[in-house]
């Protein structure tokens, strides 16, 4: 039985939020072509991202927030999203990114 599958992908950088080489090119455009996979099924893979939150980012919705224990000193991550809007196949679509911010 065919089932979708939950995609995380984790980049460094991600055009258009933050961007140094290729690598953010592709960390946009390599999700949004899996998520826009439509094998006939009609099954929707659910594919998000997840980067660092640099001052580049801008604004962003607040998730949530955890502890976490960096070498014995306790600190806060905070996850913040946004959205990514496209078109594909004449379908609007929109690919969510996760920032953690600490």
């Amino acid at each position: 039985m065919e089932r979708a599958l939950k995609i995380l992908f984790l980049s460094a950088e991600m055009a258009p939020f933050a961007q140094t080489g290729g690598l953010g090119d592709v960390a946009e455009s390599l999700p949004k072509a899996v998520a826009a996979l439509d094998d006939g099924t009609g099954l929707a893979h659910d594919v998000r991202v997840a980067m660092p939150r640099y001052r580049s980012t801008g604004d962003a919705r607040y998730v949530t927030d955890f502890p976490v224990d960096m070498a014995g000193r306790a600190t806060t991550a905070v996850i913040r999203s946004r959205g990514i809007e496209f078109v594909h196949g004449g379908r609007d679509r929109s690919l969510p990114v996760y920032f953690v911010d600490n």
